[in-house]
């Protein structure tokens, strides 16, 4: 099994970045390899709200859209959820989102625990280039979700100003 941890630094209150983090509709727009969520169920009005929501991220990948079920597993907000479910190409992952609030700012802990199918073989490919390659994704994931939630922010902050 696999595990990717990273933590970023996000210039917006925790409510917000926890606002933003749980809508559906905006996965799209941070993810750049997302073509659509669908299928959610336990979610109201499109934010994930509770334990035991379910929801479908398509990927394009490969000329095809690929599948991934996620479960939200645990839920305390605003400052944690986690979520499993199967990868496109048939292993397991568990996602674990934590904020905290530090000097003003939120900080994002997220850690990805992950098990390629494929046995021995997955293990391999893991090693030689899935961990590298899916890290740096992430990261561009979490420079997305950064400028996107902060623009948001700021521009809350201008019009409430």
């Amino acid at each position: 099994m696999g595990t990717i941890q990273l933590d970023f630094s996000i210039a917006a209150p925790l409510e917000v970045v926890s606002s933003l983090y749980r809508r559906l509709d905006l996965i799209p727009k941070w993810q750049y390899d997302i073509l659509e969520v669908k299928d959610a169920v336990g979610v109201t009005g499109g934010l994930i709200d509770r334990a035991g929501a379910t929801y479908t991220l398509v990927y394009g990948r490969f000329g095809r859209r690929l599948d991934q079920h996620f479960t939200v597993t645990q839920y305390d907000p605003p400052r944690m959820m986690q979520q499993s479910g199967n990868t496109p190409l048939g292993g397991q992952v568990t996602s674990t989102t934590c904020l905290e609030v530090q000097d003003g700012k939120t900080l994002v802990h997220w850690q990805m625990e992950y098990c390629l199918p494929g046995g021995v073989l997955g293990e391999l490919v893991d090693r030689l280039f899935f961990r590298a390659v899916f890290r740096r994704t992430v990261m561009e994931y979490n420079r997305n979700f950064k400028e996107m939630v902060e623009e948001v922010s700021s521009s809350q902050l201008t019009v409430d100003s």
